[in-house]
């Protein structure tokens, strides 16, 4: 066993601490206003690494292979293989509430317009392996710095919005060889700073 995963919001009884028979050390995920219930429960304050559960508000496909949840701490993950495919973002309806973007590795493309105007967006994390940032992606969203992996080799127009200052990097020849279809590609039309 390698976590605990409670849903109630009144900790259940245990007849002993060794109930589960597990390491104490385990994370132990459980209702975040509950927290306080379960570290002061009898047995459940045995355990030392309470976590409080992420409930996630919206889920979907975004690609043959890909899927997405969305937290609601405004966390939007995207996992799986391939590229990215759909006409309308299928989060279109919780652009408000997404702040932050992990696309994990296996994720090849970021699709036309994905990210477009969700504004209270100012983290988005790109994953080893990504090929295609295609058109508009992170336009209108509110990030400042993009860590850029060495394996993307297309940037097109307009893919990350003006506020973006910073740029990242870690293989200056990966970079030089990216092909951005007009100056309006590369995130330092916007984002003066290389690094």
């Amino acid at each position: 066993v390698e976590s605990i995963t409670c849903k109630t919001t009144t900790p259940p009884t245990l007849k002993s601490s060794t109930s589960f028979g597990v390491n104490k050390d385990i994370p132990v995920y459980v209702p975040k206003a509950s927290m306080s219930a379960y570290q002061s429960a009898t047995y459940w304050k045995d355990f030392t690494n309470f976590q409080p559960m992420v409930e996630i508000i919206a889920s979907g496909t975004c690609g043959y292979n890909l899927t997405w949840q969305l937290t609601e701490e405004g966390e939007l993950t995207i996992k799986g293989t391939g590229s990215m495919y759909f006409e309308t973002a299928p989060w279109k309806e919780y652009k408000n509430e997404i702040k932050s973007v992990i696309i994990l590795e296996g994720v090849t493309s970021v699709e036309n317009n994905a990210f477009s105007g969700c504004s209270s967006i100012t983290s988005v994390t790109l994953p080893d392996g990504l090929i295609n940032i295609e058109g508009y992606a992170f336009s209108g969203c509110s990030i400042t710095s993009i860590n850029i992996p060495n394996s993307v080799s297309e940037i097109e127009d307009y893919a990350f919005g003006s506020n973006l200052t910073a740029v990242h990097i870690s293989d200056l020849s990966a970079w030089c060889n990216i092909e951005f279809r007009t100056s309006a590609s590369s995130p330092l039309y916007y984002a003066k700073n290389l690094y």
